[in-house]
């Protein structure tokens, strides 16, 4: 029997449930624990365990959408476009759609995660009033603008 549907869902379910752990910490703390990222880390886990075929004979392409993953989110980081756990959530994210979609989508679901959210931040913060010019007047979580990002662009791809 080949239960890999089933473990790919739960993969799936546990990532979601972290998003979820992470976007209620962001919107009632404005911070999220180092440590709750470890249940994002643990699903890609997971997958990569259940994509390892895979993966191995598209070891190259996996290693250079890895580098471009990292640097991508890491200079965001270092030129002040997101915060640390942002830039952390937003990694995981396409470490996520990297394992699942592989290679071929990754890309286009990445872009269309953080074109969503930062379009949702926007017309939220436009609506609230809580814009001077492109920058916010006051800080607010954006984890949940990335959860409900991420669910859209499932539904999407």
């Amino acid at each position: 029997m080949n239960y890999v549907p089933e473990f790919e869902i739960m993969v799936s379910c546990i990532f979601m449930a972290y998003l979820a752990w992470v976007s209620w910490q962001d919107y009632r703390e404005m911070q999220v624990v180092r440590y709750s990222h470890g249940l994002g880390l643990l699903a890609i886990v997971l997958g990569v365990f259940l994509q390892k075929a895979y993966i191995w004979n598209r070891g190259n392409e996996y290693f250079l959408a890895f580098l471009v993953l990292l640097l991508t989110q890491s200079a965001s980081h270092w030129l002040k476009l997101y915060g640390l756990a942002d830039a952390i959530v937003f990694f995981l994210c396409g470490l996520f759609f990297l394992v699942q979609g592989g290679t071929e989508v990754y890309l286009l679901a990445y872009v269309m995660l953080q074109a969503i959210s930062g379009g949702l931040l926007f017309v939220v913060q436009t609506v609230k009033r809580n814009r001077k010019g492109l920058n916010l007047k006051h800080a607010v979580p954006y984890i949940p603008y990335i959860y409900f990002a991420f669910i859209l662009t499932n539904v999407v791809l």
